[in-house]
């Protein structure tokens, strides 16, 4: 025991030396009464600020959480998704580059420019009211890139997450439907 516990002190003081923060520590698993992910596992129930979510149990933090929330931003499954207090940054999420490419013509008699160029994305909204709190939720996909938000103004909240695979914008559109406000945090 003695062992372990001089082992583990040595590591962290190395990490921290070396500039390397430990990674965040692993959370305590709350079951959701909601499935997420695949149909046979359970996830993990994540408590925002006035509200709460699920998501897998796979997926992991990526910065800590405080004392009485979970982690604010989690990975998994080819995706990431953050949570916060106020309204989202935007919809399209902060990795998303849009490339915008036209042929250029030369001569005197060029071909007519279209008068409908192409969209470059496509933007899907729907709105739940969980629990009676009205929840506005964009799916925006951008060139295969795809941000998925919800977010309300009564409780000021938001969840976003974002991705490079239609399989996993369908699962955070699933977890992001899974928000609930507690009455007691209401």
């Amino acid at each position: 025991m003695r062992h372990s516990v001089l082992l583990t002190a040595l590591l962290t003081t190395l990490s921290a030396a070396c500039g390397h923060a430990p990674p965040p520590a692993p959370v305590a698993f709350e079951p959701c009464e909601v499935p997420v992910g695949t149909s046979d596992s359970m996830g993990r129930l994540i408590h925002g600020v006035g509200f709460a979510f699920c998501l897998p149990e796979s997926w992991r933090p990526t910065v800590p959480g405080q004392d009485t929330t979970d982690a604010k931003q989690w990975r998994g499954a080819g995706g990431s998704l953050a949570w916060g207090t106020g309204r989202p940054r935007g919809f399209i999420g902060q990795d998303v580059q849009i490339t915008v490419t036209y042929p250029i013509v030369r001569g005197s008699n060029p071909r007519p420019i279209p008068q409908d160029p192409p969209s470059l994305c496509s933007r899907k909204t729907s709105a739940l009211a969980p629990d009676g709190v009205p929840l506005i939720i964009t799916a925006v996909e951008c060139q295969r890139q795809w941000t998925v938000t919800a977010f309300s103004t009564q409780p000021a909240i938001f969840i976003q997450g974002e991705t490079r695979s239609a399989t996993v914008a369908d699962l955070l559109e699933r977890i992001v439907s899974t928000i609930r406000f507690p009455a007691s945090r209401r």
